[in-house]
């Protein structure tokens, strides 16, 4: 399919890191990070698509969340 796609928008959002790192030799360590979404808000956005001469707007609609879910991750560092 050929033709091209617009996507416009806003989003406004709040997150907390808390993260430790533990060092079992100097040169080695592992560290673990957890990412909490506090606030988020997402206005409403328009996509136009656009195939030749024909164009169809989509509004999707806006939403807020509030303590939405997280990422979390672990690593091992080796320095040198």
């Amino acid at each position: 399919m050929n033709g091209t796609t617009y996507t416009g928008g806003t989003r406004l959002g709040l997150m907390g890191i808390v993260g430790a790192e533990l060092f079992v030799y100097n040169e080695l360590s592992f560290s673990a990070e957890y990412q909490l979404n506090l606030f988020s808000m997402t206005s409403a956005a328009d996509q136009v698509q656009t195939q030749g001469a024909t164009s169809v707007t989509t509004k999707s609609p806006s939403f807020t969340n509030i303590l939405g879910f997280g990422t979390a991750g672990a690593t091992v560092h080796i320095y040198f």
